[in-house]
């Protein structure tokens, strides 16, 4: 519903009916709200096949969405058959699906679930992150849950500490991009990568000053 020209779950879907669908048909200009300039021009969902096919050196954070170990097993079959294990960060908000990946996929990168971060974030406001540390070597976190600010230089300092690399999620506004890599955050992500590439420009230049 959010990305393309139609309705329902995937799940719902063969691939042939998600591949006959506009991918870009509700991307719109960040500079000009009403234009999409994307519709109609024959842009297609990709597979995950066909995304390792055309970006085999690219590092990517992969989450997979739907709440199945079975996908999840099968998902590893996949990395380990385009020899992608060392270049993937994994997450899900589904802790029984990073079980079963880390369990099938040991070499990759995880990280931390939804119960794994909420517990080391609450034992981490009270000094006591070191006694609940998740088995994965990345947090991906929001910078603020409910009323708590999450994401502070204490925080981030902390997990490092603890050997984690912390990435922010999602964050999509210049000023909070600017402040978190203030704080020392490792990684971005976001629905404007170019927002952020010119962010990331200008902090680099004006450190060169």
């Amino acid at each position: 519903d959010r990305t393309t020209n139609a309705q329902g779950a995937v799940s719902d879907m063969t691939l042939t009916q998600l591949q006959n669908l506009d991918a870009g048909y509700t991307w719109q200009d960040e500079n000009q709200p009403q234009a999409f300039p994307f519709r109609n021009k024959g842009i297609n969902i990709p597979t995950l096949k066909e995304i390792f096919e055309h970006f085999p050196q690219q590092a990517m954070s992969i989450e997979i969405k739907q709440q199945s170990t079975e996908l999840a097993v099968a998902f590893c079959k996949m990395v380990k058959q385009f020899n992608k294990e060392q270049a993937l960060v994994v997450s899900s908000f589904y802790h029984e699906n990073l079980l079963a990946f880390r369990e099938a996929c040991p070499k990759v990168k995880t990280a931390a679930s939804g119960q794994e971060a909420q517990r080391y974030i609450i034992a981490s406001k009270v000094g006591l992150g070191w006694l609940f540390k998740p088995n994965a070597q990345v947090l991906q976190l929001p910078m603020a849950s409910g009323s708590i600010t999450v994401l502070t230089a204490g925080f981030i300092n902390q997990a490092h500490e603890h050997g984690y690399r912390v990435d922010a999620w999602t964050i999509n506004e210049k000023a909070d991009m600017e402040k978190l890599m203030d704080l020392g955050i490792d990684g971005l992500i976001t629905d404007y990568p170019s927002r952020l590439l010119g962010t990331l420009t200008e902090q680099h230049q004006a450190a060169k000053l």
